[in-house]
């Protein structure tokens, strides 16, 4: 096999429509579903060719549709580490190990976590990081919203159509209010539950409160996610992969894509771009 692609987002797909137009011999690899972060987006406004808007979910799945009629190989498999032998590199995924010539990394990026007591715990069971895949789940009850920024008002919007909804923010930090939210200024500690969240404690300047709660929706960020790295693929100081302008990292074979590649433009266009510009670098190889 010549490539492996890791990740199945705008970059990935995309490199791997263009692999398979290539006729090069190369697999898919992603440990959660097809699209990446485009499954969390209520609707894209700035992608060509769709003026009226299109949601993430359905952009996702016309990607993953575009892809299979391609006969692409799509498999469904967390990788855990890539190792280097004598030029063919040695991929790590699930119980198998594919030795391949070359690696696209699209693996794109994971939530940052708050790192307070219950936050494991209940991810999954009261602890969301994505209001659209889990706010349903929510309906007629009260979620507790964390974080700042235009995305998270965004989502906050999209949950209070159904939800009593909470917004704990930063002390000091500068928000127009959301009618019909409900706004806390603190900092949470910790939160608490049975089987499932009921509740969440927050410092705030008057003290330590708690709050009931059905859910936690937490929007703390985003890092990227690549930790199977071999330790010699280089890395600015934000901790992204640094290439060169064809898309190549520090390590001879190792191509880096999309929210993970250091200058990102971190949108849809620029990563669809990535996925065409590496496999057109790989082909020149093979």
């Amino acid at each position: 096999m010549d490539l492996v692609i890791i990740g199945s987002g705008p970059a990935g797909i995309s490199a791997a429509i263009y692999a398979a137009r290539a006729n090069i011999s190369f697999v898919v690899l992603e440990r959660m579903y097809p699209g990446g972060k485009l499954v969390w987006i209520e609707k894209i406004e700035n992608y060509p060719g769709f003026p009226g808007g299109i949601s993430g979910p359905e952009l996702a799945e016309r990607f993953y549709n575009h892809a299979t009629k391609l006969n692409v190989n799509f498999t469904f498999q967390n990788v855990r580490k890539i190792k280097k032998q004598e030029g063919i590199f040695k991929v790590y995924a699930g119980e198998n190990i594919y030795d391949v010539r070359f690696v696209i990394v699209a693996s794109g990026s994971v939530p940052s976590k708050l790192g307070i007591k219950g936050e494991d715990e209940f991810s999954g069971r009261g602890v969301s990081y994505c209001a659209i895949c889990d706010g349903a789940f929510f309906k007629n009850r009260k979620v507790v919203v964390i974080g700042e920024g235009k995305h998270v008002e965004a989502d906050i919007n999209y949950l209070k159509s159904f939800s009593s909804v909470v917004w704990l923010r930063k002390p000091g930090v500068v928000e127009k209010d959301i009618f019909g939210v409900s706004i806390i200024k603190g900092i949470p500690v910790e939160i608490n539950g049975e089987n499932s969240v009921r509740s969440i404690v927050v410092k705030t300047e008057s003290g330590i409160k708690e709050i009931e709660t059905d859910g936690v929706f937490i929007f703390a960020g985003f890092k990227p996610s690549f930790d199977f790295l071999p330790s010699d693929v280089a890395l600015d100081s934000s901790g992204y992969v640094k290439t060169d302008a064809h898309l190549k990292s520090s390590v001879d074979g190792i191509y880096a894509c999309g929210d993970i590649r250091s200058g990102s433009l971190k949108q849809i266009v620029s990563a669809v771009n990535d996925g065409a510009i590496a496999v057109n670098e790989i082909r020149k190889r093979i």
